[in-house]
């Protein structure tokens, strides 16, 4: 058997292999993710972000990747099971940017339902009708339950990132300039940033705005549908893939697939701002039900049966808007995302999604090395919202028109909304 041969390496490959001790380490040049976190504006800083919404929880994550220090505060407790109830629909691809920069695009590639949706604009009897601001083309949609993409953004978070059962009392300056929040339950934090991520509803909003919100003319009633194949099984053929939207005189019924392959039924009726609350139980699904379909008597059976296989839990809110003409008041260090800062009613869909959209543009400007201050980052973040906020409130006023054209949000309202987030903008631009 011929000997094995043994491969050694000649002198110059073995000086090669083996560093000279005497040579001068290589220099490590750090990371661009990590350079880039050593000279933005939030270097240093505390951020603190009030309101555990699908764009806080996000904003939080997007911060964390780039090195600041972020704490979330959140009234409501972890296990609410409001979240579970429903879907979100995102729409645009710069809405999953942000999760793609989250770094949970794969994650969330597995978990949504991803489908091209048309929608059927139809009269009470059925019949199809057409309207421009209604688009009857098929559209890309991702589809997730909401309680499994805020689990997603939760388990990206270090443990406790979230401060649970810190309902936010109010904002005051402290002596070293930084911003103290107080809390309902008599703890505080202290932060050089504070977001308000809190919803349509902020605690945060009358510190930029001495205006509140007002009724856009429509109350809202959502519920569901399960089993939609046995429960109404001719509605559930007409809407494997397609959105159906019931457009009347003071009503419009909107009824989607869910990520559940469910149906989400979504009435709007023009009525008093105090209609939901006039002697009515939304707890009794039965005297609901008995209201509805008195309200919708003339609209053809199969639409009413949608009522009648609802689920038995109904909910009911008003559509609020921002206030007209309103000024926003000068205060440094904090800022707004999602619909904290605007409001867009639509019955098509919750218009949830772009709070997603916030949060990247908010982080990107706050992390961007071109911005020396949080100051001139959030002019730079704000005067991006506006633009965004008078587009969506421009497509939101004509969805809204489309299916209910005498209780509309009036016209000057966006108008009025794209100038009070433009003072609110210019009150940090660099002087």
């Amino acid at each position: 058997m011929p000997p094995t041969a043994t491969l050694s390496p000649s002198p110059s490959e073995f000086r090669r292999a083996v560093p000279d001790p005497t040579a001068a380490p290589p220099s490590r040049a750090p990371a661009p993710r990590a350079a880039a976190a050593e000279r933005h504006a939030l270097q240093g800083r505390r951020v603190a972000i009030v309101g555990a919404s699908l764009g806080g929880l996000c904003l939080a994550r997007l911060l964390q990747l780039r090195g600041a220090v972020v704490e979330l505060h959140e009234a409501s407790s972890a296990s609410d099971p409001a979240w579970y109830r429903r879907t979100l629909s995102i729409e645009h691809e710069r809405d999953l940017a942000a999760l793609q920069g989250a770094e949970l695009g794969p994650l969330f590639d597995r978990c949504c339902v991803r489908e091209r949706v048309a929608t059927r604009l139809v009269d009470p009897q059925g019949r199809r009708q057409r309207d421009g601001a209604v688009p009857a083309r098929a559209a890309l949609q991702w589809r997730i339950e909401y309680g499994l993409l805020r689990d997603l953004l939760l388990g990206a978070l270090p443990p406790g990132t979230v401060q649970w059962g810190r309902r936010f009392s109010s904002l005051t300056a402290a002596a070293d300039g930084s911003q103290r929040l107080n809390f309902a339950n008599g703890s505080r934090a202290h932060a050089d940033l504070v977001v308000g991520a809190d919803g349509e509803c902020s605690l945060l909003r009358p510190y930029a705005t001495d205006h509140g919100l007002r009724y856009a003319g429509v109350t809202l009633i959502e519920s569901q549908v399960a089993l939609p194949e046995l429960r109404v099984p001719r509605l559930a053929l007409w809407l494997d893939r397609d959105r159906l939207a019931v457009r009347d005189a003071d009503a419009a019924l909107v009824v989607q697939r869910n990520s559940q392959r469910g149906l989400d039924l979504r009435l709007g009726l023009r009525v008093p701002r105090d209609w939901s609350q006039r002697g009515v139980d939304w707890t009794d699904s039965m005297q609901v039900r008995a209201l509805l379909r008195q309200r919708l008597a003339h609209w053809d059976s199969k639409f009413l049966h949608l009522i009648d296989a609802a689920e038995p839990r109904f909910a009911a809110r008003a559509l609020l808007t921002s206030a007209p003409d309103r000024a926003w008041n000068e205060r440094s260090g904090s800022t707004l995302l999602g619909a904290a800062a605007r409001l867009a009613p639509s019955l098509l869909s919750d218009r949830k999604a772009f709070e997603l959209h916030d949060a990247a543009e908010l982080a990107d400007a706050l992390t961007a090395p071109r911005h020396g201050s949080i100051a001139a980052a959030l002019a730079d973040y704000e005067r991006g919202l506006l633009t965004r906020a008078a587009r969506d409130g421009r497509d939101a006023q004509r969805s809204l028109t489309a299916l209910l054209p005498q209780g509309s949000v009036a016209g000057g309202a966006w108008r009025s909304l794209g100038r009070s987030l433009g003072a609110f903008a210019g009150r940090l631009l660099p002087r």
